[in-house]
């Protein structure tokens, strides 16, 4: 049982490498707030308090935050139709996280944080 949740821990770390190694460095994603929730289709609430917007960054495949996650933050990416590819939730104390390897392109990734729906474009 320990070889294989250190082979998973190697496989996981050499695929985050392998990543950051392709051309470029890690970009950071610019959010806004959404007016949209891409899951309901229905107007994001406005908040009625200043808020804070995700810092994450992108290189290749992979998510990084410079902080760990400090509770579970659902996400969604759309394509250019606005058709959901991909939902998944960041787990609590997250700072890395590996996107499926079938997408390629730009795509919209929609972060709900505090009650908030934040997008921002990214390129794969």
């Amino acid at each position: 049982m320990k070889k294989l949740l250190l082979l998973a821990l190697l496989t996981v770390l050499f695929a985050h490498v392998a990543n950051c190694q392709t051309p470029g460095t890690p970009r950071q994603i610019i959010f806004t707030l959404s007016e949209i929730d891409p899951i309901t289709g229905s107007t994001a609430p406005t908040p009625k308090t200043p808020v804070v917007l995700p810092t994450v960054f992108i290189c290749g495949h992979t998510l990084s935050f410079p902080t760990a996650c400090a509770e579970n933050i659902p996400f969604v990416i759309t394509n250019t139709l606005g058709t959901i590819v991909c939902y998944s939730v960041l787990p609590t104390g997250t700072t890395s996280y590996l996107l499926p390897l079938t997408l390629s392109g730009t795509y919209t990734l929609y972060i709900y944080v505090d009650g908030c729906v934040f997008c921002g474009q990214i390129v794969i």
